[in-house]
């Protein structure tokens, strides 16, 4: 039998082999010379291939704005096939605070830009921590950062403070996505639509300054709120239509629609002027205040999203006007909808069958010398 290192290779050669692997499936031949014969056995090295001996196989970048200072975390999942150094480059003006490697702090000092890390044969993650001197601007990209090989599966998080007003995100394809703007067109053609509906005081303005309120509130509540609108319009058009049951059950939902109407109102302001913008953010687990972007791969530079964003007390201010111009029009608007819900009357008497039976029978009908009478005057 044959037993032989894994990094050799060998030919056999004059007589054949009997067995090629032993009982635990190794591959070990078997031979069996009779007197005389002979075996030759030929070993070689094979030669190794060229290639890289790190292997990214994942590299994750958060990024954490400030009112002073940016903070950003850069953690890699490394394989190497050999000891060495590898060399990680931070962006301009950054200050190295700490490194990591399994979990445990290392006293390594930045060169300049690079960051030197020693690597040991096998698996491993490398944590490196730094920050940089910036003031809070409208538009925050992530700065370059060189993490020194080819990569998959990059990850870049943003840790946006909630004291800002996020507008717009680009970046790799799987991101997160603003989608408050394809609503906001939507709000726009609505306005426009509802602009032309006779049956109600509100113009054209009026409707997009509400929609653009009630973008704070579920979307079944602002539909609520434009449908009692619209019905106080259809009360008023439609006064005299139906018997006494219809006009009092309408006039009983327009009650309970006017009460949900304003409590949902009531929460749009509420919302607006404490709670934080709803830009309804989503996409690759992001939220309002966490975004993050995927690349299945990427070259020795990590992906560069940015956001544009405002302080939060722009959006506080443009609320302010919004609730005010709203406390203003809805008086305008209450009186309106009661001068419509008056309309014909509050509320109609309710009559049975039995009474209107004996109320037709209570009615005489007209005397024939008057009929006659009657006739005569008009001849």
């Amino acid at each position: 039998m044959l037993n032989a290192s894994p990094i050799l290779h060998f030919d056999l050669s004059g007589i054949a082999v009997i067995h090629h692997q032993d009982h635990e499936g190794l591959f070990r031949p078997q031979l069996q010379p009779w007197p005389g014969e002979s075996i030759t056995i030929d070993v070689s090295r094979p030669k190794a291939m060229a290639g890289q001996t790190v292997t990214i196989d994942e590299a994750k970048l958060t990024f954490t704005p400030g009112r002073r200072f940016k903070k950003a975390a850069l953690s890699l999942r490394m394989r190497s096939s050999q000891g060495g150094q590898h060399k990680i480059t931070l962006p301009e003006g950054a200050e190295l605070q700490l490194v990591k490697i399994m979990g445990k702090g290392q006293p390594i000092k930045a060169s300049g830009r690079e960051v030197i890390v020693p690597l040991r044969p096998g698996s491993q993650t490398v944590d490196v921590e730094w920050h940089r001197s910036s003031e809070s601007s409208l538009l925050t990209r992530v700065p370059q950062v060189d993490i020194g090989r080819e990569a998959v599966n990059a990850n870049v998080i943003f840790q946006m403070p909630r004291n800002r007003w996020i507008l717009m995100t680009a970046g790799p394809p799987l991101g997160p996505a603003v989608l408050f703007w394809s609503y906001f067109v939507v709000i726009i053609l609505g306005a426009l639509g509802l602009g032309r509906v006779p049956w109600t005081p509100l113009k054209t303005r009026h409707w997009l300054l509400l929609g653009l309120g009630l973008t704070q509130v579920h979307p079944l509540v602002a539909i609520m709120i434009v449908g009692w609108l619209l019905g106080l319009g259809l009360r008023q058009k439609h006064t005299s239509q139906g018997g006494w049951f219809a006009f009092n059950i309408t006039q009983v939902l327009l009650v309970v629609w006017t009460i949900a109407a304003l409590v949902g109102l009531y929460f749009a302001v509420q919302k607006g002027l404490l709670g934080i913008p709803n830009m309804q953010i989503s996409g690759n687990g992001s939220s309002d205040f966490w975004l993050k972007w995927t690349q299945d791969r990427i070259g020795t530079a990590m992906p560069e999203p940015w956001v544009l964003s405002l302080p939060l007390f722009v959006y506080r201010l443009l609320m302010l006007f919004w609730a005010l111009w709203l406390a203003h029009s809805l008086l305008k608007w209450l009186r309106w909808g009661w001068h419509c819900f008056s309309e014909g009357g509050i509320w109609k008497k309710i009559i049975s069958k039995k009474g209107r039976m004996d109320k037709e029978a209570i009615t005489p009908p007209p005397l024939p010398s008057e009929k006659g009478n009657s006739n005569e005057d008009i001849s």
